[in-house]
C-alpha cells in the first residue's frame, strides 16, 4: 500500500475528515456554559441545564409568616423616597387577592409614607413678603381655617425675606385653626385633653427654601417611618384635634413690617441687620414683637411701641 505524501501539518498522518468539514452538529468548543460553568462539547441534541431557582428575599417571606401566624410586628423601619402614590392601589389589590391582613398592614404603611404637602410660593422668592403670603398660606391650609399667628425669621428692613438663602435658614411660620366636630374616638370630657369645648384641627403652614430637601420621622400604627421629601415652597402640616389649642383666632395684621423696622432703626437698629417678627397674643391683646442683635422692641396692635 502507497504512503500517501508527507503533510507539514499532519506529520503523524492522522486520517482526515474526507469531507474537509467538521462532523454534524459541531459548534467549538467553548470553555463555558450558558451559566458560567466549565463545557467541554455543544453538540447535537445538546440541551442545557435548567437555571438555578432564585431566592425570593426573606424579608418578605419572614413578612408573609409573620402575618400568616398571627405576630406581633413591632416596628417595621421604611426609608421613601416621596416621588408620588405608586403604593396607593397596593392595599385594595391585596385584600382583592384573600390577604386582608396583609392589605390593611400595606395601606396602614402607605398611609404613613405621605409625606407632607407642598406647594410652589406664588411671586420673587428672594424678595418674599411674608405678609403678602399670608393669603396664599391660608388658601393652602384649606376652606374653614382661621388665622391663629405667624413668626417670621430674618425679615429684611424692607419688610421681604430671600427664602433662597443658603448661609441661613429664612422661614415664616404661620398657624392656622380649622373648627371641626369631634372626632368618632374622641376621650370623654376630662381626659386626654378634652375640655368639652369645641374641637379644631391646628395647621401650620411653612414657607422656607424651594427645592430643599428635608427627612422627617413619624411612628403611628405600629411603623416606624422615615420619609424623604423635597419642599417646593409653602408646606402644609396637620395636628391632631383637639379642644385646647395653642391660641386663638387672631384679628387681622393691622401694621407692616417695613413700618416695623423703621421704628426700630430711630431706636438704633442697623438697618443691615435681619430680624425675627413674632404676632402673637399676649394676655388679652394681640402684639409684634421685633427681635434683632441688641433691640427687643413690642409693638401693640394699634402699632404703638409698649413701653
Amino acid at each position: 500500500m502507497s504512503q500517501p505524501p508527507y503533510d507539514p501539518n499532519n506529520p503523524y498522518g492522522q486520517q482526515q475528515n474526507p469531507y474537509g468539514q467538521q462532523p454534524q452538529g459541531w459548534q467549538g468548543a467553548p470553555s463555558t456554559d450558558p451559566f458560567g460553568k466549565p463545557a467541554v462539547y455543544f453538540g447535537a441534541g445538546y440541551t442545557p441545564p435548567p437555571p438555578p431557582p432564585r431566592n425570593r428575599p426573606a424579608c418578605l417571606i419572614l413578612f408573609i409568616v409573620a402575618m400568616a401566624c398571627g405576630l406581633p410586628l413591632c416596628i417595621i423601619g421604611l426609608t421613601v423616597l416621596i416621588t408620588g402614590g405608586a403604593l396607593a392601589g397596593m392595599g385594595g389589590m391585596l385584600n382583592d387577592m384573600g390577604l386582608g391582613d396583609l392589605g390593611s398592614f400595606i395601606s396602614t404603611a402607605v398611609d404613613a409614607m405621605q409625606g407632607p404637602e407642598t406647594v410652589a410660593i406664588q411671586g420673587d422668592v428672594t424678595r418674599f413678603d411674608p405678609q403678602a403670603g399670608l393669603d396664599q398660606a391660608a388658601a393652602f391650609a384649606g376652606a374653614g381655617a382661621q388665622f391663629a399667628g405667624l413668626d417670621a425669621q430674618y425679615v429684611r428692613s424692607d419688610g421681604t425675606m430671600d427664602l433662597t438663602a443658603t448661609s441661613y435658614n429664612p422661614r415664616v411660620t404661620y398657624s392656622f385653626l380649622r373648627p371641626i366636630e369631634p372626632p368618632a374616638n374622641a376621650p370623654p370630657v376630662g381626659a386626654a385633653g378634652n375640655t368639652g369645648g369645641q374641637w379644631y384641627e391646628p395647621i401650620t403652614i411653612e414657607a422656607y427654601r424651594p427645592g430643599q430637601v428635608s427627612t422627617i420621622t413619624t411612628t403611628g400604627g405600629g411603623i416606624s417611618t422615615r420619609i424623604q421629601f423635597v419642599n417646593q415652597g409653602m408646606r402644609k402640616d396637620v395636628g391632631d384635634p383637639t379642644t385646647n389649642p395653642f391660641s386663638v383666632t387672631a384679628p387681622p395684621m393691622r401694621c407692616s413690617f417695613a413700618d416695623l423696622w423703621r421704628e426700630a432703626i430711630e431706636r438704633g437698629a442697623s438697618a443691615d441687620a435681619v430680624a425675627t417678627i413674632r404676632y402673637s397674643e399676649f394676655g388679652d391683646e394681640w402684639t409684634y414683637d421685633f427681635i434683632v442683635p441688641g433691640t427687643i422692641i413690642t409693638f401693640n396692635e394699634d402699632c404703638s411701641v409698649d413701653e
